[in-house]
């Protein structure tokens, strides 16, 4: 699908709503006309999202995908106006460009890693005696006492900062908790890197939290130099003094990141830029992140499940085999079989009531020559 617009000559010509079980894969999609209710932007997915500039003229942008979410730019036209930016990957990664939105804030939840590769220069005017909030932080860092700093006022001038998001206060958005509020949420959500509530006539936000196990990058870095420095090239930082020689400060811009180097590594969640509230009605600077570097917790070493020592049987027990009986009688020895008697052992001739006896003749002699 290519580019959208609805927004064509400046008029109102109605929302942009795409919708798919599947991946959806589009161009550019713009709305745009003086009616911020009806310029919207919404895209839902069963799959993944790929997108690429994501521009309205006042109204919200809303993407929520199964799978990864990538767009590039997004811009709501934020300033002086309630809009909101609302991405949702629940399995996958969501990576944009940048995110420049109003007074509804900015809300990103990745199941697994976040990423904003662009930034841009953004410039904030100077607060003049309302105290910058970064400025206060960084003079009472050096050792100043806060009281007095915000009692003779701290000046910070115009200066420009790389942001890769960021929400301009307005008004309250009716029913909201914060103003301008940027919330971004990325995996397990197990570290609180920043929880950062603003005063911006109502409480504005910052929260980030990070997955326990990836690494984590903010730029703009700032290479070891302060983010705040004397205005003037001729004041310097040992001279200042808030009540003899309040001298006006201005912020560095820092550097962008470059992801895929080792300030960036690829598998590590993290913004190019910072993260930013302020340049609003008022165009000042409320609430920055910057600069912050947090590698992975270590995963903790498993104890191993000690193996259980085997019992040794109990051998059996042995039967005891009964004694032999000794017999104390000579044994007995078998009687012979009684000799037949001579009687026995004749013939005995067929019973006749009387015993016949053999008669034995005479031996007869031969008879004489």
């Amino acid at each position: 699908m290519g580019n959208i617009n609805t927004g064509a000559g400046g008029l109102a010509q109605g929302p942009i709503a795409l919708s798919a079980p599947g991946n959806i894969t589009v161009g550019n999609l713009t709305t745009g006309g003086f009616d911020n209710a009806n310029s919207f932007i919404r895209v839902e997915s069963g799959g993944a999202i790929q997108a690429g500039n994501l521009t309205t003229g006042g109204g919200d942008v809303v993407a929520i995908a199964q799978g990864n979410l990538q767009t590039q730019d997004i811009d709501t036209d934020g300033f002086g106006n309630n809009s909101g930016v609302r991405l949702t990957s629940q399995g996958g990664d969501i990576q944009v460009n940048t995110v420049d939105t109003g007074s509804g804030g900015i809300d990103i939840t990745a199941a697994g890693s976040f990423r904003a590769l662009g930034s841009k220069p953004e410039g904030f005017n100077p607060l003049n005696g309302s105290n910058d909030p970064g400025l206060l932080d960084y003079l009472e860092g050096l050792g100043y006492d806060r009281a007095t700093l915000e009692a003779q006022g701290v000046n910070s001038p115009s200066a420009t900062a790389n942001v890769s998001l960021i929400a301009r206060p307005s008004g309250l958005v009716p029913g909201a908790e914060y103003k301008a509020p940027i919330s971004l949420r990325i995996g397990d959500q197990g570290r609180t890197l920043i929880d950062q509530r603003p005063e911006l006539g109502e409480p504005g936000r910052i929260l980030v939290l990070i997955d326990s196990q990836q690494a984590f990058r903010s730029g703009a870095a700032f290479d070891n130099n302060p983010l705040y420095k004397p205005r003037e090239a001729t004041d310097l930082i040992a001279d200042y003094d808030p009540v003899t020689n309040n001298f006006d400060f201005t912020s560095t811009p820092g550097a962008a990141l470059a992801y895929g180097t080792a300030d960036f590594p690829l598998d590590a969640s993290g913004l190019v830029g910072s993260i930013t509230i302020g340049e609003g009605t008022d165009s000042s600077l409320y609430a920055s992140l910057q600069d912050q570097t947090f590698d992975p917790l270590p995963t903790p070493t498993p104890t191993p499940t000690p193996t259980p020592t085997a019992t040794p049987a109990t051998p059996a027990t042995p039967t005891t085999m009964a004694n032999p009986t000794t017999s104390t009688s000579p044994p007995t020895p078998h009687s012979a079989a009684s000799p037949t008697s001579r009687r026995s052992r004749h013939r005995r001739w067929p019973h006749d009531g009387a015993r016949r006896r053999r008669r034995i003749r005479p031996c007869q002699r031969p008879p004489s020559a």
